[in-house]
């Protein structure tokens, strides 16, 4: 990827352009723009110094990471099943920040999807324990039926 096209997706992303639509335009893959836009975004965030809130910066940098990043421990169970995170959180902390803040977020919790096999979205995430979170996970769930 050329560093001008990754200029014009930051240029298209800034003016409000979607990913599927900077993919279209620029003739590569939306998961290409993802993960360019994420690598983008998590640099301008180091260069401003600008976190408050590092525990919950790092939730959303392993979010995007597990969902884009093949290489993550993690990409099977998220990206390689097709689990995104939405437009609106995507390339912009910010605007995930406010969600968190605003839905309950403490530093003791962890985010989750409501339904499993969806995105990470407004109307499909919440804060819960990791005690929750695990008691939710398939693997263990299992391992529950298997003992009854």
């Amino acid at each position: 990827m050329t560093s001008d096209n990754i200029e014009k997706m930051i240029k298209l992303s800034l003016g409000g352009y979607k990913n599927k639509e900077i993919a279209t335009l620029l003739n590569i893959s939306a998961d290409t723009i993802s993960y360019n836009l994420l690598r983008n975004n998590i640099r301008q965030h180091r260069k401003r110094g600008s976190i408050k809130n590092k525990k919950l910066y790092d939730v959303w940098r392993e979010m995007k990471q597990r969902c884009f990043n093949k290489n993550h421990k993690s990409y099977k169970y998220y990206g390689a099943k097709n689990i995104k995170v939405c437009d609106e959180w995507i390339n912009d902390y910010t605007s995930f920040e406010n969600w968190a803040l605003q839905n309950g977020y403490k530093n003791t919790l962890t985010i989750d999807r409501i339904a499993n096999d969806g995105d990470y979205e407004l109307s499909n995430c919440q804060w819960i324990t990791q005690r929750e979170q695990i008691l939710k996970q398939d693997r263990f769930s299992y391992r529950l039926k298997d003992n009854k």
